[in-house]
């Protein structure tokens, strides 16, 4: 699994692991739903293992999941002999086919898709024939040496790791590989792949104000598919008429006419000229605003994304009011506006990692944390409930919340009423699901790399 090329350094790692004979089954979770920027070239996970990572040293390279079944995306010797087999029978004899292939043939990769659906969590007992045998089998495969010493692998590819077979997550011969979301320089790598015409500025500008999108999620907003031209030349009038006489009002209306693209007229005018909007006339904004009115755009569909991304687990909250509207609470402003000041000062080193808000329901502790957090001028968002009845999805959903506030960075946290968001420290009756979450969230917390750029207000 070597290449000459530039590998993400999560591939990077992954090969290095593999090559020191650590092991020949990989876990990869998190942000395997993205396309991954090689070359210039954004390509699903799945593509991306198998004609960059694989290519060049396997052989043959077979893709599994339950929809689609297996198909090869590269043939060796031993793949015809089994390929009839396994597109003509069920998932129990998918598997006796794979493990075939795997023991007794060499160079071979096997990529299983959406691997929580064949080796889910939860208790062995309430789970299905299948789904027990899938798990025995993948444990199985981890112990067999004929795959190791044949130069072969199997990379199981799930989102949540709570969502996989603790017996598969926790044994010593399966290895754990984390798909982070892209980090700045990806970002800008991806916003110049997907609008070759950006210049550098403008690159690290998009960096910046993309943090906590997916790099296809990027690429969409800087490059969506063509509209109509119709749609896109009366939108692109309409926002000439928005911007006035300024002397790049042309250019400016032509990017802002892609940026906007979905939008409506009456949101359109809210984005770039909200001073027209209260006034009902458009105005005339100045030639300075229009990075402004770019990184605006962004930021809305940033938030529309990422609220559908985590559908309904968190809320983007803008506060209206700062410290001037707080009546009283002297010492608690003082002590409050010292550590607004140190955030945007970048003083980290004197920023704790959380701030816990307590006192009697109605004496106003959502109303100055707000207040706060409009101080803070950071992005601010609000826990909704997380917790759900099916097995391993609270967890599941915290983890999908938790890796999206890790990218955003520099956010302001808001959980309210937190005792009864996370639940009890003992757990009782709901299988120690209260005590993961809480274990997890305090292990989130106690990361010093967040500090100052994750702050978490509880209440």
């Amino acid at each position: 699994m070597t290449t000459p090329r530039p590998l993400p350094a999560w591939a990077e790692e992954l090969r290095r692991r593999y090559l020191r004979g650590e092991s020949s089954i990989f876990v990869l979770h998190g942000n395997v739903y993205d396309a991954v920027l090689h070359d210039g070239k954004l390509r699903p996970l799945p593509e991306f293992l198998a004609e960059v990572l694989l290519k060049d040293t396997k052989d043959t390279v077979a893709l599994f999941n339950l929809a689609t079944g297996v198909r090869f995306t590269k043939r060796g010797g031993g793949a015809g002999a089994v390929e009839d087999y396994l597109l003509s029978q069920g998932r129990e004899k998918v598997f006796q086919a794979l493990e075939r292939l795997l023991t007794k043939t060499s160079k071979v990769a096997v990529i299983v898709e959406y691997a929580e659906t064949l080796a889910p969590a939860g208790d062995p007992s309430f789970l299905g024939d299948l789904d027990r045998a899938s798990i025995v089998t993948l444990h199985r495969w981890s112990f067999l040496p004929e795959i190791e010493e044949d130069d072969n692998v199997v990379l199981l590819i799930a989102e949540n790791l709570s969502e996989l077979s603790p017996k598969l997550v926790s044994n010593p011969k399966v290895a754990v590989v984390d798909v982070p979301m892209p980090d700045r320089e990806t970002r800008r790598a991806t916003a110049l792949a997907a609008d070759p015409k950006l210049t550098e500025k403008d690159a690290e500008r998009y960096a910046e104000v993309t943090a906590g999108l997916k790099a296809i999620q990027i690429a969409s907003i800087l490059a969506p598919p063509p509209p109509a031209e119709e749609d896109r030349a009366e939108r692109e009038a309409f926002i000439s008429g928005l911007l006035g006489a300024a002397p790049d009002a042309a250019d400016r209306a032509k990017k802002l006419a892609t940026l906007t693209a979905g939008l409506s007229r009456e949101e359109i005018r809210k984005l770039i000229a909200p001073q027209a909007a209260e006034a009902g006339a458009p105005a005339e904004p100045p030639a300075e605003r229009a990075k402004k009115e770019a990184d605006r755009l962004i930021a809305k569909r940033k938030r529309e994304i990422l609220e559908r991304e985590c559908f309904g687990l968190v809320e983007f909250v803008e506060p209206a009011h700062g410290f001037d509207v707080v009546g009283g609470m002297d010492e608690v402003k003082k002590d409050l506006a010292l550590l607004a000041e140190n955030i945007r000062e970048g003083r980290t080193a004197r920023v704790p990692m959380g701030v816990l808000f307590t006192g009697p329901m109605g004496t106003g502790k959502t109303f100055v944390a707000e207040a706060f957090a409009k101080e803070c001028g950071l992005t601010t968002i609000k826990l909704k409930n997380f917790r759900s009845k099916w097995v391993g999805a609270t967890e599941g959903n915290l983890e999908r919340i938790l890796t999206v506030v890790k990218a955003i960075g520099q956010v302001v946290v808001i959980i309210d009423e937190g005792d009864r968001a996370f639940g009890n420290q003992e757990g009782e009756g709901d299988g120690g699901t209260s005590s993961r979450v809480i274990a997890r969230i305090k292990e989130f917390m106690s990361d010093t790399s967040n500090r100052g750029r994750i702050l978490f207000l509880v209440m």
